[in-house]
């Protein structure tokens, strides 16, 4: 009687690989859960740059929304891939199982020891002491049979990993075809307050000081992602603001020019084009000297 109080355990070759294929099943979990975030995360970025390549947004605040947007999927995948392995670890009886099911020839043994082991009602209700011990035996007998990678294979997660890559290759054929841009798309998306703009404005005007009524020539010359339009705003000195509408010079796509005919008060003015816009420039407006008073005298010459 004796014998058949005494406890059954998981044989120790059993136990060591169970555990074994515990881990490998943990590793590829993560490694599934991190080419899961890394697809998500590569597929949203890149969506969000498309969309800040085709619409001008000019506003931080639509690109940070856009960023913002990405990440947030990126974040939702990695809860979704990580969180079964970071927060629920699996019980040996459902190894066991699965074990079983890879390894036919085991015949539901592992499920069987495993499941007797943890098993915690009286003996009786367990069966034959003698027929669990035979099942034991066999069973550890059979481990040399059991290998983690055949229980949980590199495939499962192959079709993740492949999704990287592919999600990588389109990155970097986007950087060969366009590194300038891409690199500016880039930095933007991930220094959302940074200055950086695929269209860049400079003034070729400059400050000036100009006499009034004077004819006032405004120009500008746009490196970067050129656009066929551009934008001048002039800021009178009371603070109201005009936008006049501009379009490139013939035959130069990337030069833009406005005429002010006739000067009267000192004003601010930039040039927008695109994403990008130039410095607040100043024109200043003076009088042209008068002539207030001559003085002169006649000194006669020597002889006379």
């Amino acid at each position: 009687m004796s014998g058949t109080n005494e406890p059954i355990r998981v044989p120790p070759a059993v136990d060591a690989k169970l555990r074994r294929v515990r881990r490998r099943g943990r590793t590829m979990g993560a490694l599934r859960g991190l080419a899961m975030t890394a697809v998500v995360l590569l597929a949203a970025m890149m969506l969000a740059m498309l969309v800040d390549w085709m619409v001008v947004l000019f506003s931080p605040s639509w690109r940070k929304l856009l960023t913002l947007t990405a990440l947030g999927a990126g974040a939702a995948a990695a809860l979704l891939g990580l969180a079964p392995v970071l927060f629920r670890r699996r019980s040996l009886e459902a190894v066991a199982l699965e074990v079983d099911r890879a390894v036919p020839q085991l015949e539901e043994r592992w499920a069987t020891v495993a499941e007797v082991a943890k098993d915690n009602g009286p003996p009786s209700m367990r069966g034959a002491p003698e027929l669990i011990r035979k099942v034991a035996d066999e069973a550890e007998g059979m481990s040399d049979l059991v290998r983690a990678g055949q229980v949980v294979p590199v495939r499962r997660i192959r079709s993740w990993l492949v999704g990287v890559g592919v999600a990588g290759a389109v990155l970097a054929v986007i950087l060969l075809a366009a590194p300038g841009q891409t690199a500016v798309l880039l930095g933007r998306f991930w220094t959302m307050d940074c200055d950086l703009t695929l269209t860049r404005v400079r003034s070729m005007t400059g400050d000036r000081v100009v006499a009034r009524h004077t004819t006032v020539p405004l120009e500008a010359a746009v490196t970067g992602r050129v656009r066929g339009a551009a934008e001048l705003f002039i800021r009178a000195a009371d603070g109201a603001e005009q936008r006049i509408e501009l379009t490139a010079a013939e035959g130069d796509a990337s030069a833009f020019s406005y005429t002010i005919d006739s000067a009267e008060e000192s004003f601010a003015y930039r040039f927008r084009c695109g994403d990008g816009q130039s410095q607040w420039r100043k024109v200043t407006v003076v009088d042209r000297p008068n002539i207030a008073e001559i003085r002169f005298a006649i000194t006669p010459p020597a002889y006379t």
